[in-house]
């Protein structure tokens, strides 16, 4: 799960540099950092749901991923124009995508948690103790 969470955490540092950098090599480097991690993070998500889901399950688990992906292309640039109309600044759009992404990757992280389980030493049975008489 680090595989989504480290890309998305480091798309959303790249939001960050692009929507505060002073420059255009920041501006253009905050870019370049966003779309690596987002188109990174892409691949190691789609491995996600077959992870917990079986048969039915999985492909009604990846229909819904596509759905909700498609409502976000419609309301995500809503929420941007929204940020950036209330401050009047690009910047707070990028802010939006940056914060977004920071949640993605602080709730995949929990779930990776899930899927592992118990740990080895939680599932291991007690060693008995031997005492013997005299010693």
């Amino acid at each position: 799960m680090a595989h989504v969470a480290i890309p998305c955490v480091l798309a959303g540092l790249g939001f960050l540099l692009a929507g505060v950098g002073a420059s255009l090599p920041l501006l253009v480097a905050g870019l370049v950092m966003a779309s690596v991690g987002v188109n990174a993070a892409k691949p190691p998500f789609w491995t996600l749901p077959p992870a917990f889901l079986a048969g039915p399950a999985a492909a009604a688990g990846i229909a819904l991923i596509n759905s909700l992906g498609t409502l976000g292309g419609a309301v995500g640039p809503f929420v941007i124009g929204l940020a950036r109309a209330r401050t009047g600044s690009a910047e707070a759009g990028l802010v939006v995508a940056a914060a977004i992404l920071f949640l993605s990757a602080s709730l995949v992280l929990p779930l990776a948690r899930a899927l592992r389980g118990p740990t080895a030493a939680a599932t291991q049975a007690p060693t008995p103790s031997i005492s013997l008489p005299g010693r």
